[in-house]
């Protein structure tokens, strides 16, 4: 179990794929486990919110455990580790926040964040994304939000 996603993925060339990106759920599984023991990298992203920070803590104390458990067992491909802070907003909360990730991650914290967009928050939860958009007297054209989104 804990090894057949490294083995298949393993079998891949770099002439096929130059990247393969998982999307594992938001929770603590054994299949979020098995994918962390396959992966070179992991790349977390985190809003600034505070339930949405103590989760990260939980999940990173929690994630160490199992991989210091598994990985003198299996071999393990993983490279690097980093938190992106997503939807940022510069409120003092999130300030705040932001503040404690850093000093909980340290250097495993990307200097850069993804701001919260307007454009971005209408393109979630199945409403149309930023290259979808209708036009009308009101809204930027959907060619300058993505550029923005971008």
């Amino acid at each position: 179990f804990w090894t057949a996603l490294q083995d298949q993925l393993s079998a891949l060339t770099n002439d096929q794929y130059d990247m393969v990106i998982i999307d594992t759920a938001p929770s603590m599984s054994l299949s979020s486990v098995a994918t962390l023991l396959a992966c070179h990298g992991v790349v977390i992203p985190c809003p600034m919110r505070s339930l949405d920070v103590e989760s990260l803590k939980s999940f990173a104390t929690t994630m160490s455990k199992w991989l210091g458990t598994l990985v003198p067992i299996f071999r393990s491909r993983m490279r690097y580790m980093r938190v992106l802070a997503t939807m940022r907003q510069a409120t003092l909360t999130e300030e705040s926040n932001d503040l404690t990730v850093r000093q909980f991650a340290g250097a495993y914290m990307f200097a850069q964040h993804v701001p919260r967009m307007e454009a971005l928050q209408r393109s979630s939860g199945g409403a149309t994304t930023v290259f979808e958009l209708q036009l009308d007297d009101q809204m930027p054209s959907a060619s300058r939000a993505a550029a923005q989104a971008r």
